[in-house]
This record gives structure tokens, C-alpha cells and sequence, in this order.
């Protein structure tokens, strides 16, 4: 067996190990992960693996991971289920691979369909996104952070249906059928609400800072919420999965920050949240989270 053989082996594994850790219901996306060459969206080798006690602790951002030199720059060292550093120095790893791969999974991504991935960072898991929506597809990766918005485009080459710019995500072009956001926001901006087709789903981490020993600045936990457009006045939502990220820059209001802090300490709030609502109403005992023009409700 060769070394390109032993490494394809390795990539299966690692595709059957996120599948396990993910719940993964979709074998494309599975498949992604066995394809999709992670040595390539990180530079070049030894890499640094961000290490933590267990992967609960690694969502929820309760713990400190610590850094693990790789002996070599051998790229079967890379597929393993935990971060990698793409810069230490601030913290910033490209993510775990089962956490994204969730959210991923509950886009219901299909072959031919348009979407964007907001918070890409170097463009690995908009790669993962490529793979499953195909050559007839197309996905826009967008990083606020300039130069990892460059080594994305470049790290993209390979999937033309892929394309990658800086930007805050606030101008999406629509129609979509999916959207991925790889950042914390404290509700889901209005333009990538009218940027979903009708039946599109966007899935976006909802999350407050909660003070953590610890913690990085500008770093917070909570739930990914997946939305799905039944009107441009209504959203049908459920949680995905508990999460720990950095803020998404332009989608925090402070006031409704507060508003989720009360509604994430009760451990039946968010579960309770059935749609999303832009309709005028007044606020009755159905609104989990009421807010100005728009509003998490209990009722589907």
C-alpha cells in the first residue's frame, strides 16, 4: 500500500467516524468528509490539533483546549475529530469536524441547489458544502476576515461551482436554497431571512456570552437553530445541536441578548420554539422571545 492509498483509508475512517459522532442522516455528506482533502485548507504541516477533555465540553465552550503539536506533516495526522489552529495566537481553529458537520447535515443540501456559507474561514467545510451540492450546484463562501477570505478562494480552485469573498454576509444573493452561518449571532438577520427561497433552511448559531473562565473575547454558547421558509412571514425552526463559536460580526443586539439569556437558562425554552414569526402581533403567551419585528414562537 502505498502512501496515497493509506491516506485514502485513513479518509474513509474519518468519514465513518464524523458520521458516527454527527448522527449524520445524509450519506453525501459523509461521503464529503472522505473526499475533501482537509490538508489542504491548512497550510503547511506540523499542524497543531486543538485538544479538550470531551467533545460536550468542546460545544458548549466550558473547557480550555490546549494544543498538540503533530510529529510530522504527514497528512494523515489531520483526520481526527478535533480543531485545527489556523492561528493560534487568536484562537482560531478550523472547527471540529462532527460540530459542523451537524450543521451541515440538517441543511438538506441536494445536488443542483444554490447556497452560501457565511464564516467560512479558509473554505474547508464550504469545500465538504461543494462536494455534496455537485457540479450543477453553487455556493458562495464569505469571510469577514479579508485574508482568510483569500485563502479560501485560492484553497477552492478545485470546485468551480465554489467561490469565496470578504464580507459580513449581510448581502446574500438570493434565491437560496440553504444558508450555513459559522459565527454566533443573537438572532438571524433579516437579509439572510429574505435571501431563502421559499422551502430554503438556514441554520445559524444562536448563542450569548455567558462569562466562562477561560473563554476567548467575543466568544459565545448556545444552540444552532435551523429555520425553514414557508413565507417570507414565517419560518418553521427547530434546534440542531448545543454549540460554542465566535461572534458574527453585525447579527448581535444587546437587547435581545439579554432576552435569550432568559430564554437559554430555561432548559424547555428553546426546545418550546416551533417557528419564527414577522408578522405584526402582540406579544401573547405563545412568543418564547418577542422582539422588534420578529418573534420565536411556540406555535408552528
Amino acid at each position: 500500500m502505498n502512501a496515497q492509498e493509506r491516506l485514502d483509508v485513513v479518509k474513509e475512517w474519518f468519514s465513518e467516524e464524523v458520521r458516527l459522532m454527527a448522527a449524520l442522516r445524509s450519506e453525501a455528506v459523509a461521503r464529503a468528509f472522505a473526499r475533501v482533502p482537509r490538508e489542504r485548507f491548512l497550510g503547511p504541516g506540523p499542524w497543531r490539533l486543538a485538544v479538550i477533555g470531551n467533545s460536550v465540553a468542546l460545544k458548549l465552550g466550558v473547557g480550555t483546549a490546549d494544543y498538540v503539536p503533530t510529529p510530522d506533516s504527514n497528512p494523515e495526522r489531520l483526520y481526527h475529530n478535533v480543531p485545527v489552529a489556523i492561528d493560534p495566537a487568536r484562537s482560531l481553529n478550523n472547527g471540529q469536524p462532527s460540530a459542523v458537520a451537524a450543521l451541515i447535515d440538517a441543511l438538506d443540501l441536494q445536488p443542483g441547489q444554490r447556497a452560501a456559507h457565511v464564516g467560512c474561514g479558509t473554505g474547508y467545510f464550504s469545500a465538504v458544502m461543494a462536494e455534496v451540492l455537485g457540479a450543477q450546484g453553487q455556493l458562495l463562501a464569505i469571510d469577514v476576515d479579508a485574508s482568510l477570505a483569500s485563502r479560501a478562494a485560492e484553497n477552492l480552485r478545485p470546485w468551480p461551482q465554489a467561490r469565496a469573498e470578504a464580507g459580513d454576509g449581510s448581502r446574500l444573493p438570493g434565491p437560496l436554497d440553504a444558508i450555513l452561518v459559522n459565527a454566533g449571532a443573537t438572532h438571524p438577520r433579516a437579509q439572510w431571512l429574505d435571501a431563502l427561497a421559499d422551502g430554503g433552511r438556514l441554520v445559524v448559531p444562536i448563542t450569548v456570552r455567558f462569562p466562562i473562565p477561560g473563554r476567548p473575547v467575543g466568544f459565545g454558547s448556545g444552540f444552532a437553530l435551523r429555520l425553514e421558509r414557508v413565507s417570507a412571514q414565517r419560518f418553521l425552526c427547530r434546534p440542531v445541536t448545543p454549540i460554542a463559536i465566535y461572534d458574527c460580526e453585525g447579527a448581535r443586539d444587546p437587547a435581545v441578548e439579554e432576552k435569550l439569556k432568559d430564554l437559554l437558562r430555561n432548559p424547555f425554552g428553546l426546545a418550546a420554539v416551533k417557528a419564527l414569526r414577522r408578522d405584526a402581533h402582540e406579544r401573547a403567551g405563545s412568543c418564547a422571545l418577542h422582539a422588534d419585528g420578529w418573534c420565536l414562537s411556540a406555535e408552528a
